[in-house]
């Protein structure tokens, strides 16, 4: 992948079209896969992990400047009325913040090297069951076991990986 050969930039960029693409789309996502906002959130930490060298302080202070950035470019894309922009670039901002801390809790020692990459969240939060609020709103699409009625259709340039077969 473009993150693990250290391809930052490329890496988020075409995750972060991907993330567009679903948003724009109203596609479900697998819940057994990290969504494209989990995946740049993660790649942000690695980033700053190997810019910090270990160094704790530094690392905050990194992180802290990258939640700004997107919370900034989240503002910006809210005045120019792009609000669908706007909450995927606070949603990543949000899961940087958790990122960082989750990593840092869970840490045990610094990065030595450029090789090592943090392994990418397969989760993100499970969702709870709807409650007399949302039943009558939310289960549009779905079935009573709470399933979507199909699988989401495939958001990859390169097709289908599996689903209703």
């Amino acid at each position: 992948t473009f993150a693990a050969a250290q391809s930052w930039a490329e890496a988020i960029r075409l995750v972060s079209k991907v993330d567009r693409e679903v948003r724009s789309k109203h596609v479900s996502w697998p819940l057994d896969r990290a969504t494209p906002s989990a995946l740049v959130a993660t790649w942000e930490i690695q980033r700053i992990d190997l810019a910090a060298s270990g160094d704790p302080a530094e690392r905050a202070e990194r992180v802290d400047s990258r939640i700004d950035d997107y919370l900034t470019a989240s503002k910006a894309q809210l005045d120019k009325n792009q609000s669908s922009e706007a909450r995927r670039l606070a949603a990543v901002a949000h899961l940087i913040s958790r990122v960082a801390l989750k990593s840092t809790k869970t840490k045990k020692q610094p990065v030595e090297s450029r090789d090592r990459v943090m392994p990418i969240p397969t989760r993100e939060i499970p969702v709870a069951p709807p409650t007399k609020k949302t039943t009558g709103v939310s289960l549009i699409g779905w079935d009573k076991t709470m399933q979507p009625e199909k699988s989401a259709p495939p958001v990859h340039p390169l097709g289908d990986i599996g689903g209703d077969e």
